[in-house]
């Protein structure tokens, strides 16, 4: 097909301002793409067919010919039958009267198909709207938006009160404005919402993402509501089938649930993309290795830091290696080990036995941190010191026993310590006797028949 040229170009076209501004948001966009290869080719001076505009707009032909009847209806291109047929673009100053006699032409078969009582039902739908939503005075800028929906987007009348009827339940009644039915108005004209029947789905859509969101955000523990940017990832993730429960085990596997950003939960659907990760067991299970091999790699650096610590290095037996990883298991770091077992390691002192022994002990007493062990330490050393000083010091009592039994508070017996007191006073009672038996023998005074004796 050849394409007749209005004007010589060169070599750049132009897109008048009137496309952007009247057909721009409401063509579909296979219509815009074939309009723009159209464009071009006509600058070029090339023949076009539906294959070409095709393989160019990279749609399929069935969609190219539902395109070109589309920017036709709307007035953008003609044929031409004077002389040979050729297919003529619309000048850039006359679209703009194309596109009035387009929603014209378009508004008026409406009414025709729909019946005489058209127009009447039309005029219920603002009174209701009117009634229902402005306490009966909508003023004269909502008749126009409402004459904007009827022309411009072709919709029936029923759709055109449940619009509003959706946008009243997503913002309060008192901040519905005109801009926002119109955003509602074209984004429902882009996705095809045009009956009743469209808007009951939509509306059905729009609580289950409703749904969908408020149990992402319970997942990860916001308080706040999502942006729209992070609230249309959300929505992607729900598209592409990805479920609260897949979200959940992630979430709780991982054991970070508040430090997770919509950003980052986003990159790790991307890595179950690209695993095939597809269901929740599928995702239980990918991230149960994940843990299991974080797991062993952690313990192999907890059996290489307690080797430095203990002075060793000789392998671990299968023994010794059971026992450190209960110990592993339980949640005994490595500070706490540290602890007991001094930074630098203190060779031959401790084995995995007897640190065994004292972890049990730590167990039973429900020490959780190096600061737990640290006290426990303090207080069995403490303990063992004053133990060791009243040993030293012996009893406060007169007899110098510690007890009538001659054990220790520890309950070993001990040997009878000597009383020197008593040793020398009986060192004192028998000097005094010899010396009486001198004095007595050499007729003293206290020898037998002296007067001192009498």
């Amino acid at each position: 097909m050849r394409i007749k040229r209005e004007k010589n170009a060169d070599g750049a076209f132009l897109v008048g301002n009137a496309f952007i501004e009247e057909f721009l948001k409401t063509l579909s966009g296979s219509a815009v793409k074939v309009y723009l290869y159209l464009k071009y080719a006509e600058n070029a001076g090339a023949d076009v067919s539906l294959t070409g505009i095709s393989r160019a707009a990279a749609i399929p032909q069935k969609d190219t010919e539902d395109a070109l009847r589309e920017i036709q209806r709307a007035g953008l291109i003609y044929f031409d039958d004077v002389g040979e047929k050729a297919l003529v673009l619309t000048s850039d100053g006359s679209l703009r009267n194309a596109r009035e006699r387009y929603l014209d032409d378009r508004y008026m078969k409406r009414l025709e198909a729909q019946g005489k009582d058209a127009g009447s039902e039309y005029a219920e739908v603002r009174k209701s709207i009117s009634d229902e939503f402005f306490n009966g005075n909508m003023n004269q800028n909502w008749y126009n938006i409402l004459e904007k929906l009827e022309r411009e987007y072709a919709f029936q009348p029923e759709t055109i009160y449940l619009m509003f009827k959706y946008c009243s339940q997503m913002v309060d009644d008192i901040k519905l404005g005109g801009k926002y039915v119109l955003k509602v108005a074209e984004s429902w004209h882009a996705e095809g919402i045009l009956t009743p029947e469209d808007v009951e789905k939509k509306l059905r859509d729009s609580r289950s993402d409703k749904v969908y969101v408020a149990a992402v955000r319970k997942l990860m523990g916001y308080s706040r509501n999502f942006t729209q940017e992070e609230r249309s990832v959300i929505l992607g993730w729900k598209d592409a089938g990805i479920t609260e429960g897949m979200l959940g085990i992630y979430l709780s596997d991982t054991g970070r649930v508040k430090a997770y950003t919509v950003k980052i939960i986003n990159d790790e659907i991307g890595v179950w993309k690209q695993n095939g990760l597809d269901s929740e067991e599928a995702v239980r299970n990918y991230y149960a290795k994940l843990r299991d091999r974080r797991n062993a790699d952690a313990f192999g650096e907890y059996l290489d830091g307690l080797a430095t610590l203990m002075g060793i290095r000789r392998p671990f037996t299968k023994a010794e290696k059971d026992a450190v990883k209960r110990w592993f298991d339980r949640g005994v770091t490595m500070d706490m080990l540290k602890v007991l077992l001094g930074d630098t390691g203190r060779v031959g002192a401790f084995t995995v036995a007897k640190i065994d022994d004292e972890v049990e002990t730590w167990n039973r007493e429900g020490l959780k941190t190096a600061e737990d062990v640290k006290k426990h330490c303090e207080a069995a050393a403490a303990a063992k010191k004053s133990a060791g000083s009243w040993n030293a010091s012996g009893s406060g009592n007169a007899s110098g026993s510690g007890n009538a039994s001659g054990r220790t508070p520890g309950g070993r017996r001990e040997g009878r310590t000597s009383d020197t007191r008593r040793f020398d006073n009986e060192r004192q009672y028998d000097d005094d006797f010899f010396r009486h038996l001198e004095k007595k023998n050499s007729g003293g005074p206290d020898s037998p028949g002296s007067p001192d004796s009498k």
